[in-house]
C-alpha cells in the first residue's frame, strides 16, 4: 500500500450540501463478481477496511476536476468524490472509467449534459412514457424502426433510452438476421431501411452496442447493411474487399488467438469509420466519438500485448538484422515495425516511454543503422519513419547511441552519417524524404533539447562528436559543388539539396556559436557558400545570403575580420549590381543586409565597404542605405580627427614604432582605430597599411621590432596625470582597500612593457580563452589573491593613465571574453563554466567592483522625493575619468546580469549592489547615469521575483524617480530611458512592482502627462483591485454564517495555477493597510501553542464548504507517517486576518511532506517569523513556506 499514485481521500456530500471526509486509502479498479462489472474499490490505509465499492456504470456521468478530482453521483442526493494525491493516479483511474464507458480520456465529463428544458418536459410526461417501445423485428416494420432511430438522434435522453432498449432485448442480432433475409430476397427497400437503422445505431455512440455489432459473428453483416446506401445506384462491395482483397500478413506467426481477433476487429472497424461511413456533418461530428475511442483502446491493447510478448519481438529483431533474410521478408518486417510504432502514438506518455525503452533494449537503433543503408527504397522509407518516431520520443537516447559508435565502427557507417547520406542521395525530385531527414538532424543537433541531458556534458560531447565525425559528410556536396569558385552543377534538384544543407548550417550558426565558428574559419566555408550567389536559382542565392546575414547578425568581431580579410562582400555586391533595377526579393534582402550594418553601426564593416565598394554603389539612389554608410564613415573620420588633435600637445616627431603603436591602439568595444600622423587624403588606405604592419610585427621575433629592439608602448602624453587612488572604504571587502597598479608582468612598472604584455595577453585570450581560464583557476593553490592574473588585469584596467582609457577598454573586452559562458562550450574539463564562474566571483569580483563601492561609500542625504525617504549615497569624486571607468565596470556588470544568472544574483543581494549603482544616478555625467539605469533595466527585464522583492524592500525606485523629476521637462535620452523602464513594467504587467510604484510614488508622478505610462500603471493597479473584488463577490453567494473552522477552510482554498489573492472583508479605503493586519495576525498565530487550539485539543482538517464542485484535496504526506492524517484545527492566522493574504497560500494539505527533524523545523519557523516582521511585502513563496512548515511541524 505504499503506492502514492493510488492514494486518495473519499468524500460524500451530506444533506447540508457539505463534503464529509470518509477516510484515506488506496483505490483500485477490478472486476467484482457480485456487482457483475468493473468497480472502484478503496481500502483504508490504516486497517485495510473497505471504504468504497462502486460499480462503474455505463450511464453514470463522471467528471474530472482540477487534475486530481473525480466526482460523480451514485443515486439521487448521493454524490461521491475521490481526491488523489498525485495527478498520475487520477489519470490512470480516469482512463479506466472512460474505457468502461467507451469515452475519450481527453474529455473531462463522460456524459453529455442534460438540457434543462428537455429534462422538465421529460418530468411532465407520464411514468410509462419513459420507456422507448421498439417495433417488432419484422420486415414490415423496418420503415417504422428506421424512422424511430432517425428521430431520436437530436435528443441525448431519447438516444440513451433507445440504446438501453436495444441492449436489453438483443435487438441488434435480430436486425442483422433480417438483413440476411432481405439480401436473399433482394429486397432493396428493406436493405435501404436497414442501412438507415445501422447507421443510426452507430450514431447512438454507445460502447456496449459496438461490442455486439463488432463481434466476429456480427461485424460482416454490419458492413453488409452499410453497403446499401439509398443514395447509390449500386451497392458497394465492402465485404468482398475485406474478405478477398485485404490480406493479413504475419511477419512472425502470432499464436495468441485473442491478439489475432483484436487485430482483425481493429482493422475492420477502422475501415468502417474511414471508408464506409460518410463524413459526418457539423451536427453529427460528435456522434462517433465513442467509435474513435473504441479504435483507440483496441490499438493500445494490441501494442501492450505485443510488447509483453518478448519472444515475438526478439524473433522479429533477429530476422530483421540477419543477413540471410530475404529482401521481401525484410520489407515486411520493417513495415510491421513502422505500423507498430504508429500504433504506439496512442499510448499514454508513461506507457509510450516503456514501449520505446523496450525497443531500445532489444536493439532497434543498431537494426535501423543496417536497414537504412540498404538499397530498397521502401525499406529505407519505412526505416526513416521509425527513426523519426525514436527521435521525437527521445533525442538524447539517439545521441547517446551515436556517441558510442566510433569506438566500434568507422565513420562511413555511423548512424547519423547514414542519415545524412540518405538525405543527400534522395531520389525524389521534390526531395520529400530529404526534408524529413533534415528536420530530424536539426532536432538531434538542437541544444534546446539538451537542457536535461542523460549525462551532464551531453551538449558539449555531442556537438564535439558531430563536428568531428559528421560535419564533413554534411558539407561534402556544398564543398564539391563550389570547388573552383563556380557551381559545377546548377540543376533544380541539386539546388534544392544545397538549400537544405544551407538551412542546417544557418541553424548551426545561430545555435552552435563556438563549434561552427571554428569550422567556418578552418574550411573558409563562407567563401564557398557565397559562390552560390551566382546560381540561376534565386532561392539558392537567397539561402547563401541568409547564411551570411546570420553571421553578420551575431556582430562578432572574429567573423567581421574574417569577412574583411577575405573580401567576402564582393560576391554580394556583384549580385546586387547584376540584379540591376529589378525590384525583387534578392534586391530587398541584400539592401536589408547593408541597412543592418548601417543601423547597428558595425564600424569595421562600414569602413571596409566604403573604402572598397562605395564607387560602385554610389549610383544607387532609390534607397539611402549606401549614402548612410558613407555618412557614418565620415562621422567616424571626423571624430577620430578630433580625438587625434588632443594628442598633438607638442611638435615632437615620432619614429615609425611610435606611429605603429598609435595605429594599433584601438577601442575593441566600438571597433575604433586611431592613427597619429595621417592626413585626411590617405584615410581610406588605413586598413591596408595597418594589416601590413600587423603582419610584419607578427612575423618578427617575439616582441621585437624591425631593428631588433623589443616593441615598446610609448609613454603617455606629457600632460597625463597619475590615476587617482581608489579609496575602497566599503566595509564589505578588506582586501580591496588598496589597489596598487600591479603590472601584468610581475614587478614591472614600465608602461611600455605592460602595454606589450597586454597585447600578448589579448592574443592568448583570442586564441584560447579556455587555456587562460585553466591557468587562472590553478593559481590560488600557489599564490595569493593580489597577484592573480585576472586581478592584475582588473587593476591595470582600473589604473589606466590614458585620459581616454583606451587600454582599459581593451582590457574590459578581454575580461568579458573570459567570463562569457558562450565560449565555454568546449571546456577543458567538463565543468569549466561552473568552476570558473565560482572562482571569478570568489577571488576577483571584489576587485572589479572596488572602485564602484569606494565611490558610492559615504552616506549623505540627497534631495528627498517623499517624506521619510531612504538615504542616498552621492558620487565622490565625479570627474570625467572616474565616470568613464565606472561606466566600463557597469558595462561588465550588466553583461554579468544577462549571462550569469545565479552568481551575479547572489553577489547583488549580498553586497546590496543595485543600491550602490543607483547612487550614480546623481552623477553630473549623463552617460554614467544612463549606465546605472541600464543596469537596473536589465535586472527588471529578467522578471525575476527575487529581484523584484529586493527592489521593493530597498525602495530602489526612489533615485530613478528623483532623476526623472530633477530632469524636469527636458526631452533627452535620460528622460526616454526612464520612461521606457516604467513602460516595460506596465506592458509586462509586473504586478508587485506596479503596486509598489503606485502606492509609494504616484502622487509625485501623476502630474506627468506628456506620456500615458504612469496613468497606465495606475489603471493596471485599479484593474487588479477590481478583479480581486469581483472574485471576492463570487464567494458571497449566500448569507449563511460560517463557523470559524468553515471560514478557515474557505480562506485556505485557492487556485494554485492562477496564483491569485482574494481579500475577504476589506474596503478600498483600507487596501494599503493589508500587510500590517496580516503580520499582526501572523504574529499572533506564531505565538500560540504549537499546533493546538485554544482548548488544548489537537485539531482536525476543517470540513469543506457548502459548494459541491471541489472537495478538499488529499493531504500530501508520506504514506508511512500516521500522524500526518490528522491536522490541528488551529488556523495558521487569526480569524480576522484579511482573506486577501490567506488566498495567497495554497492548501497546506497539498504540500508534500519530507522526513526532517522537528528541531530543524523549529529553527526554520523562528527564522521565518523574523523575516515576516521585517519584509515590506508578502511574496507568494513566503506564504507557501509558512503554511508548509506549520503543517509539517504539527
Amino acid at each position: 500500500m505504499s503506492d502514492t499514485r493510488r492514494r486518495v481521500k473519499v468524500y460524500t456530500l451530506n444533506e447540508d450540501r457539505q463534503w464529509d471526509d470518509r477516510g484515506t486509502g488506496h483505490v483500485s479498479s477490478t472486476f467484482v463478481e457480485r456487482l457483475k462489472g468493473i468497480s472502484l474499490l478503496v481500502r483504508a490505509e490504516s486497517d485495510g477496511s473497505l471504504l468504497l465499492e462502486s460499480k462503474i456504470s455505463p450511464n453514470t456521468a463522471y467528471q474530472k476536476q482540477q487534475d486530481t478530482l473525480i466526482v460523480w453521483s451514485e443515486a439521487e442526493n448521493y454524490d461521491l468524490a475521490l481526491s488523489f494525491q498525485e495527478k498520475a493516479g487520477c489519470d490512470e483511474i480516469w482512463e479506466k472509467i472512460c474505457q468502461v464507458q467507451g469515452k475519450d480520456p481527453a474529455l473531462e465529463i463522460t456524459q453529455d449534459p442534460i438540457d434543462e428544458s428537455e429534462e422538465e418536459r421529460l418530468e411532465e410526461l407520464p411514468e410509462t412514457s419513459h420507456l422507448v417501445e421498439l417495433p417488432p423485428c419484422e420486415l414490415s416494420r423496418l420503415e417504422e424502426m428506421a424512422d424511430l432511430v432517425t428521430s431520436v438522434l437530436s435528443s441525448p435522453i431519447r438516444r440513451e433510452k433507445l440504446a438501453l432498449a436495444l441492449m436489453s432485448e438483443g435487438y441488434i442480432k435480430k436486425l442483422l438476421g433480417l438483413f440476411q433475409v432481405c439480401e436473399d430476397l433482394d429486397n432493396r427497400e428493406g436493405l435501404h431501411h436497414l442501412y438507415e437503422i445501422v447507421r443510426g445505431v452507430l450514431f447512438l455512440n454507445k460502447a456496449a452496442l459496438f461490442e455486439v455489432m463488432f463481434s466476429d459473428d456480427c461485424i460482416m453483416d454490419v458492413v453488409g447493411c452499410l453497403e446499401y446506401d439509398p443514395a447509390l445506384v449500386q451497392p458497394k462491395r465492402h465485404r468482398e474487399f475485406l474478405t478477398k482483397t485485404a490480406k493479413f500478413k504475419e511477419v512472425i506467426p502470432i499464436t495468441d488467438s485473442e491478439l489475432r481477433q483484436k487485430i482483425h476487429q481493429t482493422y475492420r472497424v477502422q475501415y468502417i469509420q474511414d471508408i464506409i461511413l460518410p463524413t459526418p456533418s457539423v451536427f453529427e461530428e460528435n456522434f462517433l466519438s465513442t467509435l474513435t475511442s473504441f479504435i483507440f483502446f483496441n490499438k493500445v491493447e494490441i501494442v501492450s500485448m505485443l510488447q509483453e510478448d518478448e519472444k515475438f519481438l526478439t524473433e522479429v529483431f533477429a530476422q530483421l538484422t540477419d543477413e540471410a533474410t530475404e529482401a521481401s521478408k525484410r520489407r515486411e518486417l520493417v513495415n510491421f515495425f513502422k505500423e507498430f510504432c504508429a500504433f504506439s502514438q496512442t499510448l499514454q506518455p508513461q506507457n509510450r516511454d516503456s514501449f520505446f525503452k523496450t525497443l531500445a533494449n532489444l536493439g532497434i537503433l543498431p537494426a535501423l543503422e543496417i536497414v537504412m543503408g540498404m538499397d530498397d527504397l521502401q525499406v529505407r522509407g519505412a526505416a526513416t519513419d521509425i527513426f523519426s518516431y525514436l527521435v521525437e520520443f527521445s533525442p538524447s537516447m539517439v545521441r547517446e547511441f551515436v556517441m558510442q559508435e566510433p569506438q566500434q565502427t568507422d565513420d562511413d557507417v555511423l548512424l547519423i552519417n547514414v542519415v545524412i547520406k540518405q538525405m543527400i542521395c534522395d531520389s525524389d525530385p521534390e526531395l520529400g524524404g530529404a526534408v524529413q531527414l533534415m528536420g530530424l538532424l536539426r532536432t538531434l543537433i538542437d541544444p534546446e533539447n539538451m537542457l536535461a541531458p542523460i549525462n551532464k556534458t551531453e551538449k558539449t560531447e555531442f556537438l564535439s562528436f558531430f563536428y568531428k565525425y559528421c560535419m564533413h559528410v554534411l558539407t561534402a556536396p556544398l564543398l564539391a559543388n563550389t570547388a573552383h569558385d563556380k557551381t559545377s552543377k546548377d540543376n533544380f534538384q541539386t539546388a534544392q539539396l544545397l538549400a537544405l544543407i544551407l538551412e542546417l548550417l544557418t541553424f548551426c550558426v545561430e545555435h552552435h556559436t563556438y563549434h561552427i565558428k571554428t569550422y567556418i574559419m578552418n574550411k573558409d566555408l563562407l567563401r564557398r557558400v557565397l559562390v552560390l550567389m551566382n546560381s540561376k536559382h534565386t532561392f539558392l542565392a537567397l539561402c547563401a545570403l541568409r547564411f551570411m546575414r546570420r553571421i553578420i547578425g551575431l556582430k562578432d568581431e572574429y567573423y567581421n575580420r574574417y569577412i574583411i580579410k577575405g573580401n567576402l562582400f564582393e560576391p554580394v555586391i556583384n549580385a546586387l549590381l547584376d540584379n540591376g533595377t529589378r525590384y525583387n526579393l534578392l534586391n530587398s534582402a541584400i539592401i536589408e543586409l547593408f541597412e543592418f550594418i548601417k543601423v547597428e553601426d558595425v564600424k569595421s564593416l562600414i569602413a571596409h565597404i566604403v573604402d572598397n565598394f562605395y564607387k560602385a554603389l554610389e549610383s544607387i539612389e532609390y534607397v539611402q542605405t549606401f549614402k548612410g554608410l558613407k555618412g557614418r564613415y565620415e562621422q567616424e573620420k571626423d571624430r577620430q580627427s578630433q580625438r587625434l588633435n588632443r594628442y598633438r600637445r607638442d611638435a615632437r616627431s615620432m619614429d615609425e614604432d611610435e606611429e605603429m603603436w598609435f595605429n594599433d591602439d584601438e577601442d575593441d568595444e566600438e571597433g575604433e582605430s586611431v592613427e597619429k600622423s595621417r592626413t585626411e587624403d590617405d584615410f581610406s588606405d588605413s586598413y591596408g597599411k595597418y594589416m601590413e604592419a600587423k603582419k610584419g610585427a607578427a612575423n618578427g621575433s617575439n616582441g621585437a621590432n624591425s631593428n631588433g629592439k623589443p616593441a615598446a608602448v610609448p609613454p603617455p602624453p606629457a600632460s597625463s596625470t597619475a590615476p587617482p587612488a581608489v579609496n575602497n572604504s566599503s566595509a564589505s571587502s578588506a582586501k580591496s582597500t588598496a589597489l596598487p597598479a600591479t603590472p601584468l608582468v610581475k614587478g614591472m612598472d614600465d608602461l611600455q612593457v605592460r602595454g606589450a604584455a597586454t597585447d600578448i595577453f589579448s592574443y592568448l585570450v583570442e586564441f584560447s580563452p579556455s587555456m587562460v581560464r585553466e591557468f587562472v583557476m590553478q593559481e590560488p593553490q600557489q599564490t595569493d589573491d593580489d597577484v592573480l592574473l585576472i586581478n592584475v588585469v582588473i587593476k591595470q584596467m582600473i589604473c589606466d593613465s590614458d585620459p581616454e582609457l583606451g587600454g582599459a577598454v581593451q582590457l574590459m573586452g578581454l575580461l568579458r571574453t573570459l567570463i562569457d559562458p558562450e565560449n565555454m562550450l568546449a571546456p577543458i574539463n567538463k565543468t569549466e563554466k561552473t568552476e570558473f564562474l565560482s572562482f571569478f566571483y570568489k577571488y576577483c569580483m571584489h576587485v572589479l567592483t572596488a572602485p564602484l563601492l569606494a565611490n558610492t561609500a559615504h552616506d549623505k542625504t540627497s534631495k528627498d522625493l517623499l517624506e521619510g525617504s531612504t538615504k542616498i549615497n552621492p558620487v565622490c569624486p565625479d570627474n570625467f575619468q572616474t565616470a568613464q571607468l565606472l561606466a566600463l565596470i557597469l558595462e561588465l556588470l550588466t553583461f554579468c546580469v544577462e549571462h550569469h544568472t545565479y552568481h551575479i544574483k547572489t553577489y547583488i543581494m549580498n553586497k546590496d549592489l543595485l543600491r550602490r549603482v543607483l547612487v550614480l544616478m546623481n552623477s553630473k555625467h549623463t552617460f554614467l547615469a544612463l549606465c546605472a539605469l541600464r543596469f537596473m533595466r536589465r535586472i527588471i527585464g529578467l522578471k525575476d521575483e527575487y529581484y523584484n522583492r529586493y527592489i521593493i524592500k530597498g525602495n530602489l525606485f526612489e533615485p530613478v524617480i528623483n532623476a526623472l523629476l530633477d530632469n524636469g521637462t527636458r526631452y533627452n535620452l535620460l528622460n526616454s530611458a526612464i520612461i521606457e523602464l516604467f513602460e516595460f513594467i506596465k506592458v509586462e504587467d509586473v504586478k508587485s512592482l506596479i503596486a509598489h510604484i503606485v502606492d509609494n510614488f504616484y502622487k509625485a508622478l501623476e502630474s506627468i502627462e506628456y506620456v500615458q505610462t504612469f496613468k497606465g500603471l495606475k489603471g493596471r493597479y485599479e484593474q487588479e483591485k477590481d478583479r480581486q473584488s469581483q472574485r471576492l463577490n463570487r464567494y458571497r453567494r449566500d448569507a449563511r454564517s460560517m463557523d470559524e473552522d468553515e471560514e478557515m477552510w474557505f480562506n485556505d482554498d485557492e487556485d494554485d495555477e492562477e496564483g491569485e489573492s482574494v481579500e475577504k472583508s476589506r474596503t478600498e479605503d483600507d487596501f494599503s493597510d493589508s500587510y500590517g493586519k496580516y503580520m499582526e495576525a501572523k504574529k499572533g498565530a506564531a505565538n500560540g501553542s504549537n499546533g493546538a487550539n485554544s482548548n488544548g485539543k489537537p485539531a482536525a482538517v476543517p470540513p469543506p464548504p457548502a459548494s459541491s464542485t471541489a472537495p478538499p484535496a488529499v493531504n500530501n504526506s508520506s504514506a508511512s507517517s500516521a500522524k500526518s492524517t490528522a491536522l490541528p484545527a488551529t488556523p495558521l492566522v487569526k480569524k480576522d486576518t484579511p482573506l486577501f493574504f490567506l488566498q495567497m497560500c495554497p492548501r497546506a494539505t497539498r504540500i508534500p511532506a519530507f522526513s526532517v527533524s522537528s528541531s530543524a523545523f523549529s529553527l526554520l519557523l523562528t527564522l521565518l517569523d523574523r523575516l515576516a516582521n521585517c519584509r515590506p511585502a508578502v511574496p507568494r513563496w513566503f506564504s507557501v513556506l509558512m503554511v508548509a512548515v506549520a503543517t509539517w511541524t504539527r
